[in-house]
Formats: structure tokens, sequence, C-alpha cells
């Protein structure tokens, strides 16, 4: 949904699409969050929630920011010769002629089209780790339960 949004010409069918593919980017929360606690014994389950917090909020909303805006400044300058000295903070200088501005808008229209493309091959990527992780999380939820059954029978 998100390649479709970027790929759409039309503003208003590109924020239904950003919609849909964030509604279920984020519900995709729940399910991790329950698997995570049902996947650890019951006096980890605070360490294994504090884990996933600190991986979502350093790598995905620290470094995916930064790692997209670092890639769309590349492929700005690969599109356009000199582009940040000739489109400082992606615009023309001041009192460029027209046909630079329209350059410059355009080379980094095309850079962020490419920069967002590119971060949402890490989405596909994520997308396969949980399909490979739901093909073994019964055995693994199996194995979870046996083990905090046998430590509260132990206690």
């Amino acid at each position: 949904m998100y390649l479709l949004a970027l790929l759409e010409t039309n503003w208003k069918e590109a924020t239904w699409a950003l919609s849909v593919a964030g509604f279920f980017q984020y519900a995709s929360l729940g399910p991790t969050f329950g698997v995570v606690q049902n996947a650890v014994g019951t006096r980890r389950r605070a360490t294994a929630t504090a884990l996933l917090y600190i991986c979502l909020s350093v790598i995905a909303l620290g470094l995916g920011p930064v790692f997209t805006g670092w890639v769309i400044d590349r492929f700005a300058e690969g599109s356009l010769v000199s582009f940040t000295h000739r489109c400082p903070g992606g615009a023309a200088l001041a009192g460029a002629p027209p046909a630079a501005e329209a350059a410059c808008r355009n080379a980094l229209a095309l850079a962020t089209r490419r920069g967002l493309n590119l971060t949402l091959a890490f989405f596909g990527w994520a997308s396969l780790h949980y399909f490979l992780a739901a093909a073994g999380i019964e055995r693994s939820l199996r194995a979870a339960a046996l083990a905090s059954s046998v430590q509260s029978a132990s206690t």
C-alpha cells in the first residue's frame, strides 16, 4: 500500500493508500507484543517488552528517518551534478533562473521518490521475516508454555 501511495499521482488516492498502509503497519504491533509476551517466561516479560521498545525507538524511529534522508541526499547528488552547491537545502540559489529552480525541484522530487522506495524495501524485508517467524511460532510458543508450566510446578 505504501508503494501504491508513492506511485499515485492523485493526492486524495495517495492519502487513502497511506492511511490503509499505516493502519496495517501499526496494527501489527499488537500481535508482535502479544507474541513477545507469550514467548518468554513471566519473569522476563518486562525486559522483553523494554528491549522491543528500544529496538522500535532507536532503530525504526531513530535511525529510519536519518537513513532515509541520507539516501535521498545521495540520490539527489547523483541526479544533478553538484546538487549540494546548486540547490542548497533542496532549492535553487536566490536569483537563479527558472530552469535552475525547476531542475532543483525535479531532482529533489525524483530523489525523494527513489529514497522512499528504497526505504520501503526494508518494509518488505521485515514482512518476509514476519512470515518466516509465523512458520515456527507455534513450536516456540509451545516450548515457552511448557517451560512456564514446569517453572510454576517447581515453585
